[in-house]
């Protein structure tokens, strides 16, 4: 494993204990409508976002929490009490 690798891995874990820190206002109102279940559609027309809009913001919510699909992300934002946030970092 080389040293980038190591790198890598310590700053996923260390983002995956500061959700809030990684994810802009607009994604993490995306998490809360994906945890609520609602889908891509659903989340593009209460937001009033183009469906592929909102496909990209859940893609790069995967790649930030480091989950590899809906069902995973669903119990990091869950877990992570993002639904209750109060204080969001900006876009």
């Amino acid at each position: 494993m080389s040293n980038s690798d190591t790198l890598l891995n310590v700053y996923r874990k260390y983002i995956s204990d500061k959700p809030v820190n990684i994810l802009t206002r607009r994604e993490t109102e995306v998490s809360i409508l994906i945890a609520e279940g609602m889908t891509n559609k659903e989340i593009a027309k209460k937001l009033y976002l183009s469906i592929k809009t909102v496909v990209n913001h859940v893609s790069k919510i995967y790649t930030k929490l480091n989950v590899p699909n809906r069902s995973q992300a669903i119990v990091f934002i869950l877990k992570h009490d993002i639904t209750n946030l109060s204080s969001m970092s900006e876009d």
